[in-house]
């Protein structure tokens, strides 16, 4: 019982540790004027959507959804303090490591400058040698999110407003739709990013960093 709660010790220091080197790297990195790049993938989950109605007290709302064959949907969104939305691929599975290097491609033929940094959580394929490889040749760099971080990541809650975008469509519609119009909807709820909500979330998120490292800090004197 002991070796156990040694062992989760540990880990939370360890943890704590690489959130302390990379919040403070990115702090840097911002004051030396180098432009962030946050990456992230979003699932769309068609059956995940409930439909708001009435139901007798005490009982729950059963949706009935025979029809509703929709493939569950996955999109790679990029965001950056000066652009809002920097771009996005949608796909029918998760990325691979072939679909990241080509939406890091993507974002480089409308970032000319060297010295943007990536920022992304520790996902398998941000790690492989084919998109390493990539974002050195466009003389870029990357930053990966301490493990068990989602919360520091401002594109999480950007991704909750396009959840909600895209719930609304889909409940609008009736569940009445096919394959490509969920597609479109899945495009136009991305697109409704606007960079003024973008900057927003940024800066609560940074603020939200240096608040924790002050915080850790402060627990060590």
């Amino acid at each position: 019982m002991r070796t156990t709660y040694r062992l989760k010790t540990v880990k939370l220091q360890e943890i704590q540790l690489q959130k302390h080197e990379r919040f403070t790297k990115l702090l840097e990195l911002i004051d030396n004027g180098r432009k962030i790049i946050y990456i992230d993938e979003i699932i769309f989950k068609p059956y995940k959507v409930e439909k708001k109605s009435w139901a007798k007290k005490g009982q729950n709302q059963v949706l009935q959804k025979e029809g509703l064959s929709l493939k569950t949907m996955a999109a790679t969104v990029a965001i950056s303090m000066d652009r809002g939305l920097e771009g996005y691929q949608i796909k029918q599975k998760s990325m691979s490591k072939r679909d990241t290097k080509a939406i890091i491609e993507y974002l480089g033929a409308f970032n000319h400058q060297k010295g943007i940094v990536i920022f992304w959580d520790n996902l398998r394929s941000h790690h492989s040698y084919t998109v390493q490889d990539q974002i050195k040749a466009q003389q870029w760099t990357c930053l990966f999110n301490a493990p068990y971080s989602p919360e520091f990541h401002c594109i999480e809650e950007i991704f909750s407003y396009v959840k909600k975008v895209y719930k609304e469509k889909v409940i609008s519609q009736d569940f009445n739709i096919n394959q490509q119009q969920h597609n479109v909807i899945i495009q136009q709820s991305i697109e409704c990013i606007e960079l003024e909500l973008v900057r927003k979330v940024i800066q609560r998120h940074l603020e939200k960093m240096k608040s924790y490292l002050n915080l850790i800090q402060a627990n060590q004197f």
